[in-house]
């Protein structure tokens, strides 16, 4: 499940994304970005919360397309309750004109500046109507935090036990 922040434009999170390094390697099952905290996200009173909603994530048993990276494997080995989350308008998907992506954030380089990562999955249907027009008419960003991953699996590349939905 996770917990979704509704906010103004957030200029703190580098929103590019190629296919890093790091990419390559976590598909050779190696080392991966860390995950940033939702915790790390401080109040700031010119980005408000709106509005909390606790959904699953769909499409989580699909392959990025972009990357070419299986989204259960991510979630396997690197989601875990408390993450953020990024979600961004796919105005042009194909199959629902208002798609909503849910992405990771990870931590960069830079201290204080996370960017965004692989895609986990997509707002169900019924969600992504109600969110887009927030996001397309009124600049709302959206980001999440993961509250609970459900299924248990024990990480690979871990000596703890990590959770994956399977939805």
């Amino acid at each position: 499940m996770i917990f979704l922040v509704f906010v103004r434009p957030l200029c703190a999170i580098d929103v590019s994304y190629s296919k890093p390094d790091d990419v390559v390697r976590f598909m050779e099952r190696t080392l991966v970005l860390k995950s940033y905290p939702f915790s790390e996200f401080r109040d700031d009173p010119r980005f408000p919360h709106v509005r909390t909603i606790r959904t699953k994530i769909r499409g989580v048993t699909k392959w990025n397309d972009d990357d070419g990276l299986d989204r259960q494997q991510i979630i396997r080995q690197c989601c875990e309750s408390g993450d953020a989350l990024y979600l961004q308008r796919e105005p042009n998907n194909p199959v629902d004109r208002n798609a909503i992506r849910v992405r990771r954030i990870v931590c960069s380089d830079v201290p204080d500046k996370p960017r965004l990562a692989e895609q986990i999955g997509y707002l169900s249907r019924e969600l992504a109507e109600d969110l887009a027009p927030m996001m397309d008419d009124h600049g709302h960003v959206l980001m999440a935090k993961i509250l609970e991953v459900t299924g248990h699996h024990t990480c690979p590349n871990c000596d703890r036990k990590r959770s994956h939905e399977k939805s």
